[in-house]
């Protein structure tokens, strides 16, 4: 089950037709699931947790390089469904945001910009985590 959804992964993040394993990171961050449902920023978010998984299985499996590849395309799709509104990934694209490293000014102020987004949505975790690096930030 494992080897089919790495192998289903793989070739859905790959640029050619063809299946094959990326070299580096060679990926296409596209929507080629879900072709039945019609919220886009839902969409965006099921594949940005897809391609998060396979990223932490590359992790653990010492495929570095393949690894970054996938959090890129998770990063990519996160942002695509933030920006259709989708709570959810506002909360954890601002969350991501903000645990980067070096973690710049700008850095700091689109966090709190997609925070601000969720937290207006309704999300509890993003209107707790806006209040406390809004305090820790401002200092």
């Amino acid at each position: 089950m494992l080897s089919c959804l790495l192998f289903s992964s793989l070739t859905a993040c790959s640029n050619t037709a063809e299946p094959r394993v990326p070299q580096k990171a060679e990926f296409d961050c596209g929507s080629t699931h879900y072709e039945r449902e019609t919220d886009l920023g839902r969409i965006w978010y099921g594949i940005a947790l897809r391609r998060l998984t396979v990223a932490l299985v590359m992790t653990d499996n010492g495929n570095l390089d393949l690894a970054a590849g996938f959090r890129e395309c998770m990063m990519t799709a996160l942002r695509k469904s933030a920006e259709l509104g989708h709570v959810d990934a506002s909360y954890h694209l601002g969350l991501r945001l903000g645990l980067k490293r070096p973690l710049t000014p700008e850095l700091q102020a689109e966090a709190l910009a997609w925070l601000g987004k969720a937290a207006a949505g309704g999300h509890g975790k993003a209107k707790l985590q806006l209040a406390k690096w809004s305090k820790d930030w401002s200092r």
